[in-house]
């Protein structure tokens, strides 16, 4: 294998590596003024450091700069960032549930259950019933209101006092 190879396989590797990614992410988060330094400075900006990795060890170098902090947050990212994602998938079906019960709640107001279907059924079978009765009772006094009107109209006209 030649050298190219296995430096690429390495880099490779790494590139792979969800610390390295995260270190690598986290550095450029922290030190971003290295990174404006080194693209969007002119020699002329530097003052009085002649190139630029004076003015970078000068300026922003020190050891929790460039090494702690941006480990620090790495390993933050691949703890936090997978705990995060749980709670957030908890979250998600914590809501559905939740949406899940309200549907029913509703859809048990709307739609009687069987048993509630036949305490119905039974209620207004008896509230029927007492209606027929009380429709018959009421044909009864009719019919005999009108027995003793008629009754009353002969006893009347055999009175003699029609007409009187």
């Amino acid at each position: 294998m030649e050298p190219k190879e296995i430096v690429s396989n390495i880099f490779g590797d790494r590139a792979k590596s969800y610390l390295w990614r995260s270190f690598i992410a986290s550095w450029i988060f922290w030190n971003w003024r290295i990174i404006i330094v080194l693209f969007w400075y002119e020699k002329e900006d530097l003052g009085s450091e002649k190139n630029y990795i004076n003015y970078i060890e000068k300026h922003f170098t020190n050891w929790c700069d460039a090494l702690y902090i941006p480990l620090l947050l790495s390993l933050l990212f691949l703890v936090a960032l997978p705990f995060a994602d749980y709670l957030i998938a908890w979250y998600l079906e914590w809501q559905k549930v939740i949406k899940k019960n309200r549907a029913k709640k509703v859809m048990d107001k709307l739609y009687p259950t069987r048993a509630d279907y036949d305490s119905l059924l039974q209620r207004f079978d008896e509230q029927k019933g007492i209606s027929e009765s009380t429709n018959k009772a009421l044909n009864s006094l009719q019919e005999r209101f009108s027995f003793l009107e008629k009754r009353r109209d002969v006893n009347f006209f055999f009175s003699g006092k029609m007409g009187a």
